[in-house]
């Protein structure tokens, strides 16, 4: 998970909701070990996740899944109907990106 490897001291036992269900984040400071809970699944190429995406009649609000073997955000937002698939790398260039820059 890029975004959390990158992360300076990402908070130990902070949650993350990952499909409807709230997951540990664990950071070991002395160890420097991090890490969030495995994948639902895995594609090759973003095609094949947005077509699985895409196929789910009800996808869940938030999963993690692999493309490549890049992290990335699975997201439903149900209020708009919008079903979206974020990079994990953009909230690592967010995280450390100066408070007063704007991440690419």
């Amino acid at each position: 998970m890029a975004w959390l490897r990158a992360h300076p001291a990402p908070l130990n036992g902070s949650k993350a909701l990952i499909g409807d269900e709230y997951f540990n984040v664990v950071y070991f400071r002395d160890k420097d070990l991090r890490y969030l809970p495995p994948p639902v699944t895995s594609f090759d190429t973003v095609e094949q996740a947005r077509a699985w995406v895409d196929s789910q009649p009800e996808p869940p609000r938030q999963v993690l899944i692999l493309i490549n073997g890049e992290p990335y955000l699975v997201a439903y937002h149900y209020r708009v109907n919008v079903r979206a698939i974020y990079p994990m790398s953009l909230a690592a260039k967010a995280a450390a990106a100066p408070a007063d820059e704007s991440a690419d």
